[in-house]
């Protein structure tokens, strides 16, 4: 049976410096999910352009769970050891310089598997590839793992996953390494940490020595070629105007005082772009209003003023709420996750997941484990 085999979970290391890529011309959402699911295929090359970082690696990441382009080095292991349940398509990929970034297909997975059927499933009718139905989660079985694990590609992260008897409820269960359980708050209590101006001070000091030994946290964001400029008060005074609202001071100093983005944890964005975003979902720049996993977000009580402000990992992206001059600190997910799974004592879907009650604790906690 599977529930005596290994299941691994394939993800975005996210690793330093490694190249991230954003579409030129975007596809509607339902046509991406087909394409990632071998249900279409493209008839011409899909175009990506660099967006932030340089090195491309075995896996380039687009900032969506799932969708992934992968080296032809990779695709050789597949077709190799012959394994089932995958397909490509074909992309081109231009450098931050203009130069075309060879070697590279989309990665698509043409079978999906309900939890808990998997579960009662003997390994030998599993395909090497899958994903578990309605999750957009890369799945390879021990197989499939052992070949790849051979060739030690870069920028590529395992996750074992538990495979546990079937019920109407259970079926898989995943290890949330990225997502720890929250207090039943249900946003994690503040640990004592310093004041504004002390924890501004150290953010910029350390910021600034990663930039300056090209390393850590500030070497994966020196692709984007103004990350490291501080925004004016007059810039930022014209981003709160297009917003309709201002930013939390925390917030609001990080980009005047440390740099246009590329501080906090994951890859924290320019303002423009987080602004861009919001307006795009708010203010009816859909094909319909409000349209989007955002714009739905956004359309709800109390939620008017939530900003999505960076990449946390491939699966989610971090959101403040600029509402509460703290900043509450939330995961957004473009799929609803079950907030019951997560922790929380509510068991309805949603997708938004509480992290921190203040911007100011979540900085200094990422303070705290990075410097250490």
């Amino acid at each position: 049976m599977l529930s005596n085999r290994r299941v691994w979970q394939m993800s975005d290391a996210m690793e330093k410096n490694a190249l991230v890529v954003k579409e030129e011309l975007k596809m509607a959402r339902e046509r991406v999910w087909k394409l990632i699911e071998g249900r279409v295929s493209a008839d011409e090359p899909i175009r990506y352009r660099s967006f932030i970082g340089e090195n491309a690696m075995d896996l380039i990441g687009t900032g969506f769970v799932g969708r992934y382009l992968l080296s032809d080095r990779i695709f050789a292991i597949f077709e190799k050891a012959s394994l089932t349940g995958w397909a490509s398509y074909p992309v081109e990929i231009t450098g931050r310089n203009g130069e075309t970034i060879r070697g590279y297909r989309g990665i698509a997975v043409t079978s999906a598997i309900p939890r808990v059927q998997l579960a009662r499933m003997d390994i030998e009718v599993v395909p090497d590839l899958f994903f578990i139905e309605n999750t957009r989660r890369i799945c390879f079985i021990q197989r499939a793992y052992d070949a790849l694990l051979n060739l030690q590609p870069s920028n590529l992260r395992f996750t074992q996953i538990d495979v546990v008897s079937a019920s109407a409820d259970q079926g898989v269960k995943l290890r949330h390494d990225n997502v720890a359980p929250v207090d039943s708050s249900p946003f994690k209590q503040d640990s004592a940490g310093p004041s504004e101006d002390e924890l501004i001070r150290r953010l910029i000091a350390f910021v600034s020595a990663q930039r300056g030994c090209g390393a850590g946290h500030g070497e994966l964001r020196r692709a984007q070629r103004a990350i490291d400029k501080t925004l004016s008060a007059t810039a930022l005074a014209n981003e709160e105007r297009r917003l309709g609202f201002s930013l939390p001071s925390v917030l609001r100093r990080a980009y005047s005082e440390i740099g246009n983005g590329g501080f906090g944890p994951g890859i924290i964005w320019p303002l423009e772009i987080t602004v861009n975003q919001y307006l795009a979902a708010a203010k009816n720049m859909y094909p319909q209003p409000r349209a989007g996993p955002y714009g739905r977000v956004l359309a709800e009580p109390g939620y008017a003023a939530i900003l999505l402000i960076g990449f946390a990992d491939p699966e989610g992206q971090w959101a403040v709420d600029a509402a509460h001059e703290s900043g509450r600190v939330f995961r957004f997910f473009d799929e609803p996750i079950k907030r019951k799974e997560a922790g929380l004592r509510t068991a309805s879907d949603s997708h938004l997941l509480p992290v921190a009650k203040s911007l100011s604790a979540w900085l200094w906690e990422w303070l705290q484990k990075s410097a250490s």
